[in-house]
This record gives C-alpha cells, structure tokens and sequence, in this order.
C-alpha cells in the first residue's frame, strides 16, 4: 500500500521555488534544510540540510551518462543564458542541474522517510463530509462523517489533506461553499465561501521586455538532461537518432475550478483545469517554444546533432519565427498537464494565513489546495 500523495506522482525531481515568491525565504529555507540530507560534494551548507529524512541528489552525481549534457550547455551559453550551479539556492535564472530525491536508487516518499508513530490510516473509508456545529454565530467543525455512516470526532482539531481535486469537494460536500452551487446540489448551505471558478486573469498583452518574462514566472526551459524514463518520454537508448526536449511552463495566470457533479461522495469533482486560457500565458509559452527551436536548430553546438525537428504528421516543423498560430496549433495537439494542481482552497480566500478555514473554528487546510498562487517549481517541497 502507498500512503501519500504529490511525491508518489512525481518523477523524483526535488526542486525549490525562487526566493522572491516567498515573503520571508530566511525562515522558509529553515524548513526546506529540515527536511534535507544533500549529498552532493561541495554544495553550500547554508542554503542546503544536512541531517533531514530526504535524501536529495544532483543527476551528475549518480554516475548516470549524459551525452548531450556539455553540448546543450554550451548551446545555452550562446544565447546569452548563463549556467546556475545550484537552482535550488533560490534562484533558478540560468541553466541548472535537476535534483532527484532518491534512496539507493528508488524515489522517496513522505511516508517512508517521515515516521508514522501515532498515526492510525484506515483504509477503504470515503469521508463523505465534515460535521460542523453552530452555536448562534459561531461554526466550529467537530468531526467526520464517512460514506458508509460512521462518524469520528476531533479531540482538537479536524485537518484536511485531501489533495487539491478533494479538498474543495469536501467542502461543498459539508456546506462550505458558494451558495448557488451548492442549492444546485440541493446541499444546505453552512457558509457561504467564494466561488473560484469565476477568476480569470487575462492581463495585458506583454512585450518582450515585460517583466513577467524577466524571470522565472515565464518558464524555466528545457529538462532535455533529466534521465528519469517516463512512458511519455521513452530512453531512446544506444543508437537512437531522436531527442525530446520538454518545456515546464510555470506561474501561469490561467485558473481554473473545482465543482461538484452531485451531493454524493463517490461521485468525482468536476475538474476544469482552464489551460492556456490567459493572452500572458500564450505569450510566455510562445516564447518558450521559439527559444527551445533557436537553441535546437540555430546554435553551433546544436546544429552539430539536430537536422531538423520530426513533426507530428500534419503538421509543420516549428522553427524561431513560427507563426503564432502555428505554436498554438501545436500546442493544442502536444500539450500535457503535469498534474500540479493547487490553490483550491486558497490562503487568503478560503483560510486565513494559519490556514483555519474562514468563519469555521477547528478547520484547517493543509496541502497544496491553500497556496494562494501558482509556484514556480514542483510542489514537493513547498507541501
């Protein structure tokens, strides 16, 4: 049985947010060197742990072979982009190493690396909703109710950690939502909390120059030396004559929502991811494929080992000056979610900034569902 959730779905990549997305990144990275053993030679021990429960290591380290490694560093070099020694110092503008989480070969879990003396899991029990109390104004949730009409109580407090997709439907399911939403499922309204799904951020149009481009919010570029194999990005092995470069678009402006399809526990949400819905996004994105070509099939040290790109049948080879349309249409037809949701349940919306659920004593949220925007990492070690 695997107890855990985002760091059994990801691909073992241990990556840091940019310090500027944090208000305070001194007290942050106490936490972040907590929870870390860096095994890397000669990386700064003041930005990294040395006795945390997660082992975390630089591919270069683990004697894996990367033979595109130098020349694509090189080809980065002549565009102008720098080489970062160490990304997760909090500053991730340049061409960095990826950082893996692995024990002796296989990716770490929270649940294997944390204790979980004390802790009692109960598996097959669906939560159906959380009991809320009222005593003349005030809310206080005292408890649970599973699906199948068995009921737990807090001693102190109830925490919800249902992932970002769960969390909200939790809950509507318990009355916590917004009111219209919430009568269409004939669910009796407890607090009226804001409905998300009517955010859009479209922004302006921006330049080359806009600062949104000047950083990390853009994208964070091309993992082209991530060995990880991953069936959507088969190892070509010996011989091959493909490469694949992925593109990690990151702090987008699109939002979407999290609905409920029924009153009825079992029933999935209904997940509207709203992808690539912002003309900031589509920039961002644009620019990140146009840079992705002008490295591949542009530069010196490239132009050595790529002829050309294999499109997908029907469609043009992409190069610098494509069409915006062009990018679009391939972006519809290749584009895949790396299943980063987050922002459910969001910190100044929904909970407050000790994450209690608002207008509801003894409800807290954890997990990615409370982090108010989109980060530019994967979420591991935020969460």
């Amino acid at each position: 049985m695997i107890l855990i959730g985002t760091d059994n779905w990801s691909e073992g990549m241990w990556a840091r947010e940019h310090k500027a997305e944090y208000d305070d990144w001194g007290e942050v990275l106490l936490y972040f060197k907590k929870a870390e053993t860096i095994a890397d030679p000669g990386v700064d021990t003041s930005q990294h742990g040395v006795d945390g429960p997660i082992i975390s290591t630089g591919v270069w380290t683990t004697g894996r072979h990367f033979p595109l490694r130098e020349p694509i560093r090189k080809a980065w070099a002549e565009l102008g982009v720098s080489s970062n020694p160490d990304p997760n110092r909090g500053d991730l503008i340049g061409v960095g190493e990826v950082s893996e989480n692995r024990k002796n070969g296989l990716r770490q879990i929270s649940s294997s690396a944390y204790s979980l003396k004390g802790v009692t899991v109960f598996i097959d029990t669906l939560v159906k909703r959380v009991l809320i109390s009222k005593d003349g104004e005030t809310l206080r949730a005292t408890g649970i109710e599973c699906a199948s009409g068995s009921a737990y109580l807090a001693s102190k407090e109830v925490i919800l950690s249902a992932g970002a997709y769960r969390t909200p439907q939790l809950l509507m399911l318990s009355g916590l939502g917004p009111k219209d939403h919430l009568a269409s499922n004939s669910i009796e309204t407890v607090l009226d909390l804001p409905d998300k799904a009517i955010e859009r951020d479209e922004g302006r149009v921006p330049t080359a120059s806009h600062p949104l481009l000047k950083t990390t919010r853009a994208f964070i570029g091309t993992l082209i030396t991530y060995a990880v194999a991953y069936p959507l990005y088969p190892v070509n092995g010996p011989g091959g004559s493909h490469i694949t470069t992925l593109l990690m678009a990151v702090q987008l402006t699109s939002k979407g929502s999290v609905r409920l399809a029924s009153a009825g526990p079992i029933d999935s949400p209904l997940i509207d991811p709203n992808l690539y819905a912002t003309e900031v996004d589509r920039y961002a994105i644009r620019q990140g494929v146009r840079d992705i070509a002008k490295l591949l099939l542009e530069t010196t040290n490239c132009k050595r080992f790529v002829l050309k790109e294999k499109a997908p049948d029907s469609f043009p080879p992409l190069l610098a000056n494509a069409s915006d349309a062009d990018i679009d249409a391939r972006i519809a037809h290749s584009a895949i979610s790396f299943c980063h949701p987050m922002g459910s349940a969001a910190m100044g919306k929904v909970v407050d900034n000790n994450l209690h659920v608002k207008g509801v004593e003894g409800l807290r949220v954890v997990y990615a569902s409370v982090i108010p925007v989109a980060i530019s990492a994967a979420l591991q070690q935020a969460v």
